[in-house]
Formats: structure tokens, C-alpha cells, sequence
């Protein structure tokens, strides 16, 4: 995706009422981004959220445009890659979920196609659940790439736990990718750079710490994936959150038991209860949910090819 129509395409968010799926409604309409911006103001007549005055706000987005392309220059001449939702590197269990319009990473952002396993848990978790995470991510280094939120508790526990088996791992940033949080975990993000991690973030590489910011790190973070480990929870926050965006995308929901003491536990019961997790107590309980799922993947494509095929 060019610098220019990725531009062309985050300025129309600029406009009040146009959100990332309205912007990309609109992108995917014309037969270029430049068409976007020029001609008569009937072309936006299918979009009832574009009215005159938005359309005179779109005319003079210029300045935002010129700016955006900046950011991008910027952030290229600093290491940082930018990578627009069109573009062939951007995962697609994301481009299908929430879908940012632009990733901005630092590091090997060719993992964002590996085969993967997303973490989360309490900030709060006790010990003994940080170590299982430790231990468990260590154990799973040699099949799947790491993904977290770089939070301290769970997160960092894993991101260690990766680097500890010499594997990969991802660290989603809630924040922009040139201002990390938390800072006690600087150090740790460096080193994941430095072995041949990645971060990355969807905000204003300046952008700080902010709620919305880190709710949607966590949708990221459940979208990734082929599944997501959750490892403690009180049944609230944004652990919750992970788990409610992998449910909705069919993603595969991984626990421990409860009776491994982990702390808090109240969310993890829940998520039990309802019907909708498997207990692990290994890497190997993971992997055979992996190969079943895979499987079960293989079977209803394979199905649906003979199903097309008896219509024919």
C-alpha cells in the first residue's frame, strides 16, 4: 500500500462521524484513493454519514494528508515500518476483526504471519500463575511465536518465558511505538528487540498511556492468534475483554485449572462454567487442541470444496 493512499485513507478518520470501517466503506468504494477527493459531490451519495459540510471538511484535508505521509517518512528513517491494512504483510485475523488502519512496528514483522499464541492475565496474578505463564510460554517457544501485551504480571511473564526457551515473541503495545509503558519494562522490550522480537502499536507513534488505547491493544492482542491462553483473572478488565473478542472470533480459549491455586481465579471459573474454554495443564494439552482445531479447519474446507462442487 503506498505512503499516499494509506495517508489518503487514515485523513478521512479526521473527518467527525468517520471512524476506521467508515473510512474503509468509503476507501473500498472508489476505484482509487485519489477519486476520494475529487470530482462531484454526488459520488458520496451511497453514504448517508457524508453531507455537505463533511464533504467541504474532506476537501480541505490536505495539510492532514501531507502530514500523515511526514509520520510515515519519519518513522521509516527511525527503523520504524508502517504497515497499512491493504498492505500484504497485515495479518488478516486482524483485517477481519476490529482492523486497524495502520500498524507501526519495530522489529521482524514477518512474525505477524507465524503461527502464534496469545497471552493474558491479571496484572495482579500471584507467583505461582506468573510462573506457570513463564514456564508454559517456554514450553511452546519451539512451535509458536508469543504474543502479549507487555504489561507487567502475565505478559512479562511470558515475554521472559519466550526468551527464556530462544524463541520469538510480540509485544502489543497499548501505547505509540516511540513511547513504551510500562517504563520498568523497557529494558525487557529492548532485549525482546534485540533477539529478534517485534512490537508493535496501531496509535500515533507519540501517543501515551490511555483506557481506549489499551482496549483496543486488547482486542489486538485476542486477534492475532490461533488461540489465547488465559492465565488469572477476577472476572473484570481488560482480561475479560481478550476473552470476549477470542469467543466472538471462534478463537480457541485455553486455561489452567483452578485448582492450581492461581491468583485471582474468579474469571477463570467463570469462563469454565460457561462451556466456552479447555483446560490445559501442558504445552502438549496445547498443541493437541492446536492439531484439533486445525483439523477440524482442514474438514469443513474440505467439505465445503465438494459441497461447491456437487452444486456445479
Amino acid at each position: 500500500m503506498k505512503d499516499t493512499d494509506l495517508a489518503r485513507l487514515l485523513a478521512l478518520t479526521d473527518i467527525n462521524g468517520v471512524g476506521p470501517k467508515r473510512a474503509r466503506a468509503i476507501y473500498d468504494f472508489f476505484d482509487s484513493a485519489s477519486d476520494i477527493y475529487e470530482g462531484s459531490p454526488n459520488r458520496f451519495n451511497e453514504f448517508h454519514y457524508i453531507d455537505d459540510s463533511k464533504i467541504d471538511h474532506l476537501n480541505e484535508l490536505g495539510d492532514e494528508i501531507r502530514a500523515y505521509e511526514s509520520q510515515f517518512k519519519r518513522c521509516r528513517n527511525r527503523g520504524i515500518d508502517v504497515i497499512g491494512i491493504y498492505d500484504a504483510r497485515y495479518p488478516k485475523s486482524l483485517r477481519d476483526h476490529h482492523g486497524p488502519l495502520v500498524l507501526y512496528t519495530q522489529g521482524d514483522s514477518s512474525l505477524l504471519k507465524q503461527p502464534s499464541i496469545s497471552f493474558a492475565g491479571s496484572r495482579e496474578t500471584d507467583t505461582n500463575g506468573c510462573e506457570w505463564a513463564h514456564r508454559m510460554a517456554e514450553n511452546l517457544t519451539g512451535e509458536y511465536v508469543i504474543v502479549s501485551g507487555g504489561a507487567l504480571g502475565v505478559d512479562t511473564a511470558a515475554h521472559k518465558g519466550a526468551l527464556a526457551g530462544d524463541g520469538k515473541t510480540i509485544v502489543v503495545l497499548g501505547t505509540g511505538i516511540d513511547n513504551w509503558y510500562p517504563e520498568k519494562n523497557e529494558t525487557l522490550f529492548t532485549e525482546i528487540l534485540d533477539l529478534g522480537g517485534l512490537l508493535v502499536s496501531h496509535r500515533e507513534p507519540n501517543a501515551g498511556p490511555a483506557r481506549h488505547g489499551f482496549l483496543r491493544r486488547n482486542k489486538t492482542n485476542a486477534a492475532l492468534s490461533e488461540t489465547i491462553i488465559i492465565v488469572a483473572t477476577d472476572g473484570s478488565g481488560g482480561t475479560m475483554s481478550q476473552y470476549r473478542d477470542a469467543t466472538s472470533l471462534g478463537t480457541p480459549v485455553l486455561v489452567p485449572p483452578p485448582s492450581y491455586g492461581h491468583s485471582p481465579t474468579e474469571g477463570i471459573e467463570q469462563i469454565i462454567n460457561a462451556g466456552t474454554a479447555t483446560v490445559i495443564n501442558s504445552a502438549d494439552d496445547v498443541n493437541s487442541v492446536m492439531t484439533s482445531d486445525q483439523h477440524h479447519l482442514e474438514s469443513s474446507s474440505n467439505q465445503t470444496s465438494l459441497d461447491d462442487w456437487a452444486e456445479e
